[in-house]
């Protein structure tokens, strides 16, 4: 995974959220990732993004505004700078 990168978590319950890496940590055994936690997604749109999105056959403008209300409902981190 890179920094900045879109991905999908599914929880132990199986709930599903977009998220994004927003660091990268390296160990010398191991990589660790830092996730910034998204809206939860319904089944449909995580396969969606999974697959990859593809402008010509999903709606984008629905996954910006899920991206969107998942951004807002983040607890703001005041000495983050993106």
């Amino acid at each position: 995974m890179d920094h900045g990168e879109p991905v999908v978590i599914q929880t132990d319950r199986g709930e599903l959220y977009a998220a994004e890496v927003v660091d990268i940590g390296f160990w010398p055994e191991d990589t660790v990732y830092t996730l910034a936690l998204g809206a939860r997604l319904p089944e449909n749109l995580a396969r969606e993004r999974i697959a990859g999105l593809d402008p010509t056959q999903h709606d984008l403008a629905l996954h910006e505004i899920v991206d969107l209300l998942g951004e807002l409902a983040r607890p703001q981190d005041p000495d983050r700078k993106d």
